[in-house]
Formats: C-alpha cells, sequence, structure tokens
C-alpha cells in the first residue's frame, strides 16, 4: 500500500496524490489547498497563473482576477 496514497495530500484541483517531488503551489492563507503547479488554473479561462498573480478561490476553484471579480459581480454564476 502506498503511504502517499493511503496518508498524503490530494491536489484542491485534479484530487489527484502530492507527491514529495511534485512542483505545487498553495492557496494563499491556506495550507490545505494544495494544487499540482499545472493544476494551478482558472477554472473558466483554463490559464494556468503564475507566481504573484493576484487570483481568486470559491470552494477550492481558482479563478484568475478577472474571472472571480465576474463572479462576484454575479454569484449566480457560482453555482454553475
Amino acid at each position: 500500500l502506498n503511504y502517499y496514497r493511503s496518508f498524503g495530500k490530494m491536489c484542491s484541483g485534479c484530487m489527484r496524490t502530492v507527491y514529495p517531488e511534485d512542483w505545487v503551489r498553495f492557496a494563499a492563507g491556506s495550507t490545505s489547498s494544495v494544487y499540482h503547479l499545472a493544476c494551478f488554473s482558472c477554472v473558466s479561462c483554463k490559464r494556468q497563473l503564475s507566481t504573484g498573480e493576484q487570483y481568486g478561490v470559491v470552494n477550492e476553484a481558482v479563478y484568475c482576477l478577472t474571472h472571480y471579480n465576474e463572479l462576484l459581480a454575479d454569484p449566480s454564476e457560482q453555482s454553475k
């Protein structure tokens, strides 16, 4: 039984195991939300976010600043 599959962290984007050698990003303010580098992408436009770029997180879903602001302007979009 693989230790990391049983007890390791899971990527909040793809829900797969995060291994020690994987490149990851943490959502600001939370050490529990860890993402593979490729999974740290906007759920709307699929663009991978860069270091230092502003973003928003809603229910573990990452949004670029543009789409996050659109989401805040129209809260009904959160349920989609």
